[in-house]
C-alpha cells in the first residue's frame, strides 16, 4: 500500500517549482495507480453483491468502497492542484503531464453521482443486465475511465518513456484497470459457454434427435452467442496488444500484468469457487507469457508492418486455442463441433488482422498490407 509519507518530501506535481521540494513522476503515478486500483476493486465489490447479497439500497458497504476509491482520487488530485497553485503555477498546469483529463474525470464522475441516486430512487436498484447499460451508470463509467487512464496518459506524454517493467507497471495497471472496467461492462458477453457443463442439450441423452429438434432454436442461439462473444474478445485482446505494441517498447512481463489482473478480477466477479478462479487467473497468466514471448521473437513495431500483422493474428488466435484446451482438458470437454472450435480461432485471428490494418497504417503494396 502506498501512502503519501512514503513518497519523498515534496510536492506531488509535476509542474511545482524548483523551490519546493519534489517527488519523481513514477512514485506519483504509483499513487495514482494505487487510487486509481481502489476505485476499480470499490465498482467489482458492487457488482459481486448484485450477483451475491443484493440489497435494496444506495447506502451499502459495497458503495462505500466505491466511493471511497472515488474520494480517494478527488483528494489527491485536489491536493496536487493546489500545492501547484501554491507554487504560482496556473490551474491548467499545476497536475503532472497526462493528468488533467484524470482531474476532467473527477468532475465528471462527481456530476453524476446525485443523478444516480435519483435514478435509483425512481426506478429502483438495477438487478440484471440493466445495470450495465443503466444511463447514469455508463455517464458515470466515462469519468472512471478517465480516472483509471491517468498513469497511461503520463507515461506516453514523456519524452523519455518508461522502458523496464518496474518504470512500465503503472501504465501497464492503468491500461489492466481500463481493460478490467470494459469487461465489467461487457459481463453478459464475457464467456464463450463452450464447456460441456454449458451445452444447450445433454450429450448422454438417449433421444437426443428428437430433442434437438424441439430445441433447435436455443441451440443455435447459444452458438451464435459463442461465436460473437469470440469476436468481441478477440477485439479487446487484440486491441489492447496492438495499443501497447504500438506506443511503448514492453518490458517483458507487461501482458501478463495487461491480461492477468483483469482476469483475476472477473474470475472473483463471476465464479462461485476458488477453482475456477485459480483456472481462468492460471490460464491468463499463462497467455500473457505466450504474448510476452511473441513479443520478444516478432518484436511487433510501427515500423515492422509485417510483425505488427503477424502478432494481430496470433494473439487472439492463441487465446482461443488456450481457452478452447482449457476447456477440453480441464473443464471436461467442449460441446462445439469441430466447425465451430476451428471457425472461432480463425474468427479471432481475422478480428485481430482487421485492427492491426487501422492501427499501423503502411502505403500500398500489391498484397494491399
Amino acid at each position: 500500500m502506498v501512502h503519501v509519507s512514503d513518497i519523498p518530501a515534496g510536492s506531488l506535481s509535476s509542474a511545482v517549482t524548483a523551490t519546493l521540494p519534489k517527488v519523481q513522476p513514477t512514485a506519483y503515478d504509483r499513487l495514482a495507480c494505487f487510487c486509481a486500483s481502489w476505485f476499480l476493486v470499490g465498482l467489482f465489490a458492487d457488482g459481486w453483491s448484485h450477483y451475491h447479497d443484493v440489497r435494496e439500497s444506495f447506502f451499502t458497504p459495497y458503495h462505500a468502497v466505491l466511493y471511497s476509491g472515488f474520494f480517494a482520487n478527488v483528494a489527491l488530485v485536489a491536493y496536487t492542484m493546489v500545492v501547484g497553485r501554491r507554487a504560482g503555477k496556473p490551474w491548467i498546469e499545476t497536475l503532472p503531464g497526462g493528468y488533467a483529463l484524470t482531474a476532467l474525470g473527477v468532475a465528471w464522475f462527481t456530476i453524476g453521482v446525485a443523478p444516480d441516486m435519483l435514478w435509483h430512487r425512481i426506478f429502483g436498484i438495477e438487478e440484471g443486465i440493466d445495470v450495465l447499460i443503466s444511463p447514469t451508470h455508463l455517464f458515470l463509467g466515462v469519468g472512471m475511465a478517465l480516472v483509471l487512464l491517468g498513469p497511461a496518459r503520463a507515461a506516453l506524454a514523456r519524452r523519455d518513456p518508461p522502458t523496464t517493467l518496474e518504470e512500465q507497471l503503472p501504465a501497464i495497471v492503468s491500461l489492466a484497470l481500463f481493460l478490467a472496467m470494459i469487461e465489467f461492462t461487457l459481463q453478459f458477453a464475457f464467456d464463450s459457454g463452450v464447456s460441456t457443463s454449458d451445452a444447450p442439450l445433454d450429450p448422454s441423452t438417449g433421444h437426443r434427435a428428437n430433442l434437438a429438434f424441439f430445441l433447435l432454436p436455443f441451440t443455435y442461439y447459444k452458438e451464435a452467442l459463442g461465436i460473437t462473444i469470440v469476436v468481441i474478445h478477440a477485439a479487446l485482446i487484440a486491441g489492447f496488444a496492438l495499443f501497447v505494441v504500438t506506443r511503448m517498447r514492453p518490458a517483458f512481463g507487461t501482458f501478463v500484468v495487461l491480461y492477468g489482473l483483469p482476469a483475476f478480477l472477473m474470475a472473483v466477479l463471476l465464479s462461485n469457487g476458488a477453482l475456477s478462479v485459480y483456472v481462468s487467473t492460471v490460464q491468463a497468466l499463462v497467455f500473457g507469457l505466450i504474448v510476452d514471448a511473441l513479443v520478444l521473437r516478432l518484436r511487433p513495431e510501427p515500423q515492422r508492418a509485417a510483425a505488427i500483422r503477424v502478432f494481430a493474428v496470433l494473439v487472439p488466435a492463441l487465446s482461443y486455442v488456450l481457452y478452447l484446451s482449457v476447456a477440453q482438458w480441464v473443464l471436461g470437454g467442449v460441446w462445439w463441433d469441430v466447425n465451430l472450435v476451428f471457425g472461432s480461432i480463425v474468427f479471432a485471428g481475422v478480428a485481430g488482422l482487421l485492427l492491426s490494418l487501422i492501427a499501423v497504417r503502411t502505403a500500398p503494396t500489391a498484397a494491399g498490407l
